[in-house]
Formats: structure tokens, C-alpha cells, sequence
């Protein structure tokens, strides 16, 4: 069971994670820690064993951390993890005394070797270092007596055991560091021989350890001859300046094999300052050459994929910073990377803020593709209708880095669509024209009818009237106080005739149904008018809430007369919530479908029309008892210029219209039908 102590600092959450699950799989007792301060405060509050250290991080890097560790705390081991293979990080690091060196990204047996050799010769360290300890002591008691010299070198013989068996311990454990090593121990000369500490060698190259050490093989008999001139000039350099070196080369094993080497050494010199000998480690990073060949050229198809890209396309770190955009994004918004470093790309309207952020949320948190039509501005200040398709991008881990955003510039294809929408609109009025027509004359006809019989009552009451005004006049002179009296008869009998011929309680009854039916008739025409204008109004620029039951009922006063002769029309409205839609965009949807399913009833059927709220959606089902749609064609019942109606009765377009509309919606539309039995469409729009 391992007890051991280990401090993991890295600026990365992911990381930090990853390599304690890792160790709390083999039992270590970790703690974590994202900068050197924070690292700092954990080791005053209690001492660690070992400490896996970031090198770049914000602020204080882990350089400075691993040189204060090793002044403050000599007895808590440190291995470096880094990203970047760096010489002069790799030289300072080792003086400041790493047990090791990790290159992210890293294998998980990788880590747990490193530890376990950091460990072990951490122990080594500590025994060694208190074995001095006690010989100090040991000196210092021999100055006293000679009784107490006795007893010291008693105690020395004593020691001496204990040491031999401490060095005899520590020569195992150093065999089995060495053994666990990923790479290959190695003590070499100016002549490029060289002597192996274990047997590994022939793992790699496929030639035997006692071969190098007779000296019947020299390292330089692997190398490439282009490479042998280039890593001894390495070494040369590295002597010069007292420092380490790091070199890679290329050997060819006993297979004929290539295999890349990372060779990490330094120079020993000898009594004169003169090259003595080199002691270092080889590492087969063959497979790292690979991989990072695999990436380059990955790279290089994937730049050239995305430059030659007619669309905008951008690459975003987790901050929401630029790190790569394409020529064409330059081109249509106005923005280089170079102006962009560090800082947000400032083309997002103020209004879709919000919007952006929650689908950027839902990207990460989902990691499903994204794909929303929005505004864009440019660098100049337009303002651009944007396709947007949106990817996370993710580690070997699986942890999210970034996201891949492909924005397609649609400005001309939505007003191209507008203006197709539009002469839709108008070719389908115009097909209704003499059907709404007939709508309008109908009421029309009754309304001039009826105002013909009102002008006639008026007429006969007008002449009523006027009788009974003459007769009243009459009456008025015989109370002015003449005694004669005036003949009244004639007057009496007129009325009395004009009453006969004028039935005044029929006419009053039948005034107010005349005004009433006129009432509804020109009612009747103001809906048709308004349903009219509202289907024949100019698309929208920007989406507005609407009852979609009300377009529907506007849609089916337009298209009634169509409707009326062929089917009874059923409405089964559900309650709806209100949408965030193109009302008249819709209502061009809902106009195609129902004219289409008139047309297919050969005789009298009927057309059902049915809402339902769903899940966040509303739903519209049209269904008819129509002649259906046969199999073969139902997949290609929204291709543009698909029609099976006569030529001159169809453009093809009314279908492939209606599907774009709800495209445009993030809505569905499906069909279902059955050769005589009829079809039934369902559309699904997101209320929001």
C-alpha cells in the first residue's frame, strides 16, 4: 500500500484531475494546487514526498517554485511536467535537482514509473544523507577516549554492516529504477563507445549489450552518417558552455528499423577540464516522431482545408479568444488574427448576445454540433445574415480546448429566397385571384341587392309619410280658429290606399334583416380583404410572436373558395402558445398545403387542419382524403421544381418553398400518405 505524500500543481484543472484519480488509484495520498503560490501554502501546512510541478503557468512559473522547494524543503522530491520540450528549461530545471522530466502529453504508465523512481530515489537520498549523518557524529566521538574510541569503533563496525546493508539495498533498488526507466542508461566516450547499465539496449536496437561493451559496436555504427556530424557538434557546444545537452538523432537497428533518439546527458570532465566521458539517458521517442509527423501533416490538411474554404471559419481557445481564421473570414468580416490576439472577436450584435451565449453553453455542455442562423457585424459596421456551424474541439482526454466555427455569409441567399418567397406569394394570389374574387362578389351582390329593396321602402315610406304630413296640415288650419271645416276625406283615403299598398310592419321587420345581412356581408368582405393583405404582405425582417391558430384561420378565408366546392374543412385547434416565427412566411406554408390538398379530392372530402402544443414545440397537422402521393415520390416531394400536376398548373416551387420556411424556423416538416386513402403533413415548430 503506498502512503507516500504527493503535491500536484498545474494551472489546468484537467490535468490536475487526471493525475490525482491516477495516483489515488495506486493509493497515494494527494493533494492539488493551480500556481506556486497556492503550492506554497500546502507544503507550510504539511510536508509532501514528491511534487509534480507544471513549468508554464500564470505568475510564478514552476521553475521558481522548484528552486524554492528545493532550498526550503531538501527532502520533498520534485518531478518537472511540461508541455514544451525546452533545452534551457530542461538544464535549469535539472540543476535545481528534478528526479524527472515529463513531456505532456503523457502516458499514465509514464507518470506512475516516474513516480515510483522519484520515490525510490528519494529514499536513496534520504538514507545516504543520514548515513553521513551518523558518520559525522561517528568522527566526532572518536576525538574523545579511548575508551569511547572503543566504543565508537564498535560502533562503526556496527555502522559499517548497516551501511553495507543500506548500499546493498540501495544497489537493488537502483537496479530496479534503472530497469523501470523508459529509456536507457548509458556511459559513453569521445569515440562514441559506450557502455549500457542493463541489458535494455537490445530491446531497442536488437544488438547485444556485451557487444557495445567489447567494443566490437560503437554507438556511431547506428547513426545516420547526416546525423553523427550535427549531434557531435551538440555535444561540443554544450561542453563549451558547461552545460547539458539534448540532441535528437536517428539510428538504425539490427532490423534495418529507423528509430528516432532523444539523447539527455552531460559531460564529465577529467582532472585536465577535458572531455572524460558522458553519462546520459537514451529515449526511443520514435513513436513521438510519428505522431507529431501524423499531426503536422493532420495540420497542414486541415489548414489547407479550412484556407481553401470559401466560407469564414474560425477557431476559438476555451476563453473565447481567436486562434486561427481563415483568408475568408479576413475577407468578409474585415478582421485579421494578428488584431485580434487575446481579445474577443466584436461582430456579435447586441441582441444576440444572449442568444450566442447560450448555444456556446450547450456546445460545451453537450458537445453535439450547433447550428443557428443569426447577425454577424463586419469590421466596417454591416450587418450580415450568418449561417453558424459550431464544433468543440477536444484533447486526447476528451476535455474540451476550444470550439470550430464555420460562418457562412447567406445575406444574398435569404434575400434571394425573400424574393422567391414573395413571387410565390404573388403566383399563388394570383391563382386565387378569381376565387377570392367570387368570395368578394358573393356578399357584394347581396349588400347592392338589399340597398336597391332599402332605396323602395324608403320610397313607399317617404310617400306615406308625406300623406300623413297633408293630412296633419289640414288639421292644423281648423285649430287656427276657422269654423269651416276642410274636407280631410280625400287626404283619408289616400293614406288608407297607401297603407294597403304598404305593409309599413313588413318593411320595418325587413329593414333591420336587410341592414344585418348587409352588416355580415361587409364583414365578410373586410376579413377576406385583411386576410388578403395579411398573406400578401412583404416578408418580415426580423421574427415576431403570432397565434398560429389565427394564421391558419386568416390562410383559409384566402384559399375558402378553393376549399368550399371540394371538401369540408375541420378545424381541431389545440391550445397554443404564442411563436417566435415569420407569420406571413407561415402562412404562405400553410396556403400551399391546403390548395394542394383541395386539388388532390377529386369529390367531396375533407381537409382537416389540428394543432397541439408539444414539448416546446408547436405541432400542425394537415390531413385530406385526397387521391395520396404514390411511394416513389414522396422523397422527392420537396425538391425544387418537383410536380406531378399538368404542365401550367404547378412551378414546382410550392413544396420546396414551404420545407425552406420551416428550415428557416429550426422547425420539421414531414409527409405521410397512401395511394387512395390521402396524405397528411405534419410541421414542428420550436416556440421559441
Amino acid at each position: 500500500m503506498n502512503h507516500a505524500k504527493i503535491l500536484i500543481v498545474d494551472d489546468e484543472r484537467p490535468i490536475r484531475e487526471l493525475l490525482k484519480k491516477l495516483l489515488e488509484s495506486q493509493e497515494y495520498c494527494c493533494a492539488s494546487a493551480s500556481s506556486a503560490a497556492e503550492a506554497r501554502e500546502n507544503l507550510e501546512k504539511q510536508a509532501f514526498d514528491l511534487i509534480l510541478c507544471d513549468i508554464h503557468m500564470p505568475g510564478e512559473s514552476g521553475l521558481d517554485l522548484i528552486q524554492q522547494v528545493a532550498r526550503k524543503y531538501p527532502d520533498t522530491a520534485v518531478v518537472m511536467v511540461t508541455a514544451v520540450d525546452d533545452l534551457a528549461e530542461s538544464k535549469t530545471a535539472l540543476e535545481a535537482g528534478v528526479y524527472g522530466y515529463i513531456v505532456k502529453p503523457f502516458a499514465a504508465n509514464q507518470i506512475l514509473i516516474s513516480v515510483v523512481n522519484a520515490l525510490r530515489r528519494r529514499e536513496l537520498e534520504m538514507a545516504r544523507r543520514d548515513h553521513l549523518k551518523d558518520l559525522e557524529k561517528t568522527i566526532a566521538h572518536r576525538t574523545v577516549n579511548l575508551k569511547e574510541t572503543n566504543l565508537t569503533l564498535q560502533q562503526e563496525i556496527t555502522e559499517h554492516k548497516l551501511a553495507k546493508k543500506v548500499i546493498a539495498e540501495s544497489v537493488q533498488k537502483y537496479r530496479l529504477l534503472i530497469s523501470h526507466i523508459p529509456g536507457f542508461v548509458y556511459k559513453g566516450y569521445k569515440d562514441w563507445s559506450v557502455d549500457f547499465v542493463d541489458n535494455k539496449i537490445g530491446e531497442l536496437t536488437g544488438y547485444d549489450k556485451q557487444e557495445f561493451d567489447a567494443r566490437r559496436l560503437k554507438w556511431s555504427d547506428l547513426m545516420f552518417r547526416e546525423d553523427i556530424k550535427t549531434a557531435g557538434e551538440c555535444v561540443v557546444e554544450a561542453f563549451n558552455a558547461g552545460d547539458f545537452y539534448i540532441r535528437e538523432y536517428r539510428i538504425k537497428s539490427k532490423s534495418g528499423e529507423t528509430l528516432w533518439i532523444q539523447d539527455r546527458g552531460r559531460i564529465v570532465p577529467n582532472e585536465k577540464g577535458e572531455i572524460d566521458y558522458f553519462s546520459g539517458i537514451f529515449f526511443d521517442i520514435s513513436q513521438q516522431k510519428r505522431t507529431a509527423d501524423k499531426l503536422r501533416k493532420s495540420e497542414a490538411k486541415l489548414r489547407t482545408i479550412f484556407e481553401a474554404n470559401p466560407d469564414p471559419v474560425a477557431v476559438y481557445n476555451n476563453q473565447g479568444y481567436p486562434q486561427y481564421l481563415n483568408p475568408a473570414f479576413t475577407q468578409v468580416f474585415g478582421w485579421s488574427l494578428d488584431e485580434l490576439q487575446g481579445k474577443c472577436i466584436p461582430f456579435v450584435p447586441e441582441d444576440q448576445k444572449e442568444i450566442i451565449a447560450a448555444k456556446i453553453r450547450e456546445l460545451y455542455e453537450f458537445g453535439a454540433p450547433v447550428r443557428i442562423e443569426t447577425k454577424r457585424l463586419t469590421k466596417d459596421g454591416h450587418i450580415l445574415d450568418t449561417l453558424i456551424s459550431a464544433a468543440s474541439l477536444k484533447d486526447s482526454d476528451g476535455a474540451p480546448v476550444g470550439i470550430v466555427v464555420n460562418l457562412r455569409n447567406v445575406t444574398e441567399k435569404n434575400k434571394l429566397e425573400a424574393q422567391l418567397l414573395q413571387s410565390e406569394k404573388m403566383a399563388s394570389i394570383g391563382q386565387l385571384a378569381a376565387g377570392v374574387a367570387h368570395e368578394i362578389n358573393n356578399p357584394t351582390g347581396f349588400v347592392s341587392s338589399n340597398l336597391k329593396t332599402l332605396s323602395d321602402y324608403i320610397n313607399d315610406i317617404s310617400s306615406l309619410t308625406k300623406a300623413y304630413r297633408n293630412l296633419i296640415a289640414g288639421l292644423e288650419e281648423t285649430t287656427d280658429g276657422n269654423d269651416s271645416r276642410p274636407d280631410i276625406s280625400g287626404q283619408v283615403q289616400r293614406i288608407t290606399s297607401l297603407e294597403q299598398d304598404v305593409d309599413v310592419d313588413f318593411i320595418l321587420k325587413d329593414i333591420l334583416e336587410l341592414i344585418e345581412e348587409s352588416r355580415e356581408g361587409t364583414e365578410r368582405i373586410k376579413h377576406i380583404i385583411q386576410a388578403l393583405k395579411d398573406f400578401a404582405h412583404p416578408g418580415e425582417d426580423k421574427p415576431k410572436f403570432a397565434n398560429i391558430n389565427q394564421n391558419l384561420d386568416s390562410t383559409v378565408n384566402v384559399v375558402w373558395n378553393e376549399l368550399k366546392y371540394k371538401a369540408e374543412v375541420v378545424k381541431d385547434y389545440g391550445e397554443l402558445p404564442e411563436v417566435h416565427c415569420y407569420p406571413q412566411m407561415l402562412n404562405q406554408v400553410f396556403m400551399n398545403l391546403l390548395v394542394n390538398a383541395a386539388q388532390a379530392i377529386e369529390k367531396r372530402g375533407e381537409i382537416r387542419i389540428q394543432t397541439r402544443a408539444d414539448n416546446g414545440y408547436v405541432e400542425i397537422k394537415i390531413s385530406d382524403t385526397g387521391a395520396g402521393i404514390p411511394q416513389k415520390n414522396l422523397s422527392k416531394i420537396f425538391d425544387p421544381f418537383f410536380t406531378t400536376k399538368d404542365v401550367g398548373k404547378g412551378t414546382g416551387l410550392g413544396m420546396n418553398v414551404a420545407y425552406n420556411i420551416i428550415k428557416k424556423h429550426n422547425g420539421l416538416i414531414d409527409v405521410e400518405s397512401k395511394v387512395g386513402a390521402g396524405t397528411t403533413f405534419t410541421i414542428r415548430i420550436p416556440v421559441e
